[in-house]
C-alpha cells in the first residue's frame, strides 16, 4: 500500500456529477455474449487445454493485449472488437480437433475483447460517473462469466450443439457491435465532456 500513499492528489477544479449515460445499455448485450462464451470456456474447454499440456497460452494474452490497446486508438473500436470476434470464432471452429491453437486464439481474441469491455464505460461516461459506469461494466462481465458457466453445467451440451450455440452467440454479437454507434470520441466530444459540459452527440 506504501505506494499508493505515495501517489501526488489529483486536484480536479470541477467535478460535476451526472446520471448514467444511457447509451451503455446499448453496449450491454454484447458484453453479456463476449462473457456468456467465456463461461462456455472455463467449463468446457479449459479442462481440454490443460489436458492437451496447454498451460502458457496466457502469453498470447499478455502480448495481443499491448497490440488490442493500440488498434483501438488507431483504427477505432469497432473494427478492433470485430477483429476480437474473429478470432473468438476461429477458436472455437477450431476446439476440440486443435486445442493448443484454439486455446492461443482464444486468448488472443479475449485481448481485444476485455479491452473492449472496460473502455466502452469511460468511453460513454459522464464527467464524474466514471466510477458508476465502471462499476457496473464490471458486475456485467463478470456475473455472466458465471452464468455462462452455471448453464454449461446445467445442459452439459454435446460438441456439435456447444458450436452451433456459440456461433449464434458470436453472430449476435457483431450485429450488436456493428449496428450500435461508435463509442470513441472525437477530440472536440472528448474536451467537451471531460469538461463537464454534459452530453456529446
Amino acid at each position: 500500500l506504501i505506494p499508493i500513499f505515495l501517489l501526488p492528489e489529483v486536484k480536479l477544479d470541477k467535478v460535476e456529477v451526472k446520471g448514467l449515460n444511457s447509451e451503455m445499455w446499448k453496449f450491454v448485450p454484447p458484453v453479456v455474449i463476449f462473457y456468456l462464451l467465456a463461461g462456455f470456456m472455463y467449463h468446457t474447454m479449459e479442462p481440454v487445454f490443460r489436458s492437451a499440456i496447454v498451460s502458457m497460452h496466457v502469453l498470447a494474452y499478455v502480448v495481443t493485449i499491448v497490440i488490442a490497446g493500440a488498434l483501438y486508438d488507431r483504427i477505432g473500436r469497432k473494427i478492433t472488437t470485430i477483429l476480437g470476434l474473429f478470432l473468438l470464432g476461429l477458436s472455437f471452429a477450431l476446439f476440440p480437433k486443435y486445442p493448443i491453437i484454439s486455446a492461443y486464439v482464444i486468448q488472443s481474441s479475449y485481448a481485444f475483447l476485455d479491452i473492449f469491455s472496460i473502455l466502452i464505460w469511460v468511453d460513454l461516461a459522464y464527467f464524474g460517473t466514471e466510477g458508476k459506469h465502471y462499476g457496473i461494466g464490471t458486475s456485467i462481465l463478470v456475473t455472466s462469466i458465471l452464468l455462462g458457466y452455471w448453464i454449461m453445467n446445467i445442459f452439459e451440451l454435446n460438441p456439435f450443439d456447444f458450436g452451433f450455440v456459440s456461433l449464434i452467440l458470436l453472430i449476435a454479437s457483431a450485429i450488436f457491435i456493428a449496428s450500435t454507434k461508435e463509442p470513441m470520441l472525437s477530440p472536440e466530444e472528448y474536451i467537451l465532456r471531460a469538461g463537464g459540459a454534459g452530453r456529446c452527440s
